[in-house]
């Protein structure tokens, strides 16, 4: 595993990387249609955020046009007229149409030499002075070119011209701001310096008395400063939030003494619109996403106008956590998420990191409740790059450990015992550790006086044949081949892998080796050399602890065992010689083998 003090640099480090991509992503813009998402979401999960009480919509929709078949729409001015009559005296506060004006009766029956009828000279003149009482907002258009835009399209001449002074304050412009995706989610008070505010804004402003030419403005505790920046828009809520009103019940008879339109409308803003022939003013916002089964619906241009003007006359505004604290708590989250992958294994890590991430979304949707707005997908990048740092590092450092397991203890314990230790999920600790285990040391009987009757290399295919079988013996048993002593081995039985029955393990080792060194004694050897000795060895067996690590020097480390444990084990093995026994075992490594 990695060290304590290189962990602690290590989680600083992937925590200021984590940092570092997440604010990178920001700035390049990677990740706003990740935030469009979680921002869509958070509207859709939120529902009605604020039920409207100041904003109603009068549509022209297919009930009233067929109450007046044959008159098109640019021929309605009378009946406009009629309609702002009875809000007036029902007590609307302002009266916005959003519908763009580019026809007038009178021009139109003028050019078709109808003009100088007495029935139709004056067509238009009632909707005309109407206009000129200063509470009717028009609806202008900003024209875009291949270059961006180019003019406003203002209302025709004759509505124009009848609009009192500065008419710019009685026209507002009806286009709205999309993002990269195409979704409506924020506007701008005023779409071009130089020009007229934005429709809603103009709406809102004119309501609250104040004035449109001014450089700011003040909508319940905040002031907003024309900078052309683009604001959140504070939807009330979903398609449909915002009754709408037929223009027919207030073309009614006795529309005026109607007492359940009275309080619809009284003190409030009015928007008048195209209903559903109108469907093509059809527009993407939050509401329009599928997500999670929820049935994606588009949102009516007067509808985003009229979420507009709500929320500014309510003062509620979204704004961004302040982005030192924002900071602060993303470093905090990016060194827990750090921590705990490079402390914990990759499925733990995973876990926490997933943990958090959700964490903070859940945080930034309550927050949003609050109209406070705290960025996902940023601290989500973070996370996920602290958490997958970490489990390059764990697989960097891992297979650095595992190669040294490999070369450490490929020769001296069985695969099977290495495969256990790569498949584990924490590595040995190499450093030094307490175990109970079982020594068992091996030698062969008067091998000087044996090697002195042989070949030096005869000698020496000997001792190799002769280790290759007893380190297999070994091996089969679970054991480590600690080392090679001249014509003696040590082996240790119950580490680096924990094994309940090394004492049984060691025993059945020693009664292997005692069976190599049968096989020996009937070799060629002692017929070839009969003034040679018997093939003999001797095995001592203890059980007890044992101090198990690398020891030796920086040049030269070794992994063995030291301790009393061993001391005994190989005096036990010097015993064998003067009791002439082959092997020779412990107390305590009779009883941990037990019966069998």
């Amino acid at each position: 595993m990695i060290q304590v003090s290189k962990q602690r640099v290590l989680v600083a480090f992937l925590a200021l990387i984590g940092l570092a991509c997440s604010q990178l992503a920001v700035s390049t813009g990677i990740l706003r249609g990740a935030e469009a998402v979680y921002s869509d979401s958070w509207h859709q999960l939120a529902g009605v955020r604020l039920a409207p009480s100041r904003v109603a919509i009068v549509c022209v929709d297919d009930p009233a046009r067929a109450a007046h078949p044959g008159i098109p729409l640019a021929f309605w001015s009378p009946l406009f007229t009629r309609a702002i009559a009875v809000m007036r005296e029902l007590g609307v506060r302002t009266i916005g149409f959003d519908i763009l004006f580019s026809v007038a009766a009178d021009a139109w029956l003028e050019q078709l030499g109808l003009g100088d009828n007495p029935s139709t000279s004056q067509y238009d003149q009632p909707f005309k002075e109407a206009l000129s009482q200063g509470d009717v907002v028009l609806a202008g258009q900003l024209l875009h070119g291949a270059h961006g835009p180019e003019a406003v399209r203002r209302p025709v001449p004759d509505f124009y011209l009848a609009l009192p002074s500065p008419k710019s304050d009685c026209i507002g412009l009806i286009n709205l701001h999309s993002d990269a995706d195409g979704g409506v989610r924020t506007y701008r008070p005023r779409l071009l310096r130089d020009q007229p505010l934005s429709f809603g804004f103009l709406l809102a402003v004119k309501a609250l008395g104040q004035n449109p030419q001014a450089s700011q403005w003040r909508f319940g505790s905040r002031n907003l400063v024309d900078q052309g920046a683009a604001l959140p828009i504070e939807y009330c809520g979903p398609p449909g939030t915002f009754p709408q009103i037929s223009i027919e019940r207030l073309l009614a008879p006795g529309a005026r003494n109607d007492s359940e339109l009275a309080p619809l409308l009284a003190g409030k803003i009015v928007l008048v619109a195209l209903g559903q022939s109108g469907l093509q003013d059809m527009h993407p916002t939050p509401y329009a996403r599928s997500i999670l089964g929820v049935v994606p619906a588009m949102m009516s241009g007067p509808e985003v106008h009229a979420n507009i003007i709500e929320s500014l006359l309510a003062g509620q505004f979204s704004q961004f956590v302040p982005e030192g604290l924002r900071l602060a708590l993303l470093s905090v989250v990016l060194l827990l998420a750090s921590w705990v992958s490079v402390k914990s294994g990759p499925l733990r890590g995973g876990l926490v990191a997933c943990g958090l991430a959700m964490t903070w979304a859940a945080a930034s949707y309550a927050l949003f409740r609050q109209h406070a707005l705290l960025p996902v997908a940023e601290a989500q990048t973070g996370i996920l790059v602290c958490y997958f740092g970490a489990l390059v590092a764990r697989l960097t450092t891992e297979e650095k450990q595992r190669r040294k397991l490999q070369t450490m203890f490929r020769r001296y314990v069985s695969r099977e015992i290495v495969d256990t230790l790569l498949a584990a999920d924490k590595m040995p600790d190499l450093g030094g550790k307490l175990y109970h285990i079982t020594v068992l040391f091996s030698d062969i009987r008067k091998f000087t006086t044996f090697s002195e009757h042989m070949p030096p290399d005869k000698v020496v295919d000997l001792l190799n044949n002769y280790f290759t079988q007893v380190s297999q013996a070994i091996l089969e048993q679970g054991g480590l081949v600690d080392k090679f002593l001249g014509d003696g081995v040590m082996a240790l039985f119950g580490v680096p892998v924990h094994q309940p029955d090394h004492a049984l393990r060691a025993i059945r080792a020693a009664l292997a080796i005692q069976a190599i060194a049968q096989q020996f004694r009937q070799d060629a050897y002692k017929s070839n050399r009969p003034e040679a000795p018997a093939f003999a060895v001797g095995v001592g067996l203890h059980t007890g602890c044992a101090v198990v690590g690398n020891i030796g020097s920086p040049e030269r480390l070794e992994y063995t065992a030291v301790g009393d444990t061993v001391n005994v084990a190989s005096r036990l093995e010097g015993l064998t010689k003067a009791l002439h026994w082959p092997i020779v075992a412990s107390m305590e490594t009779l009883c941990a083998a037990g019966p069998s």
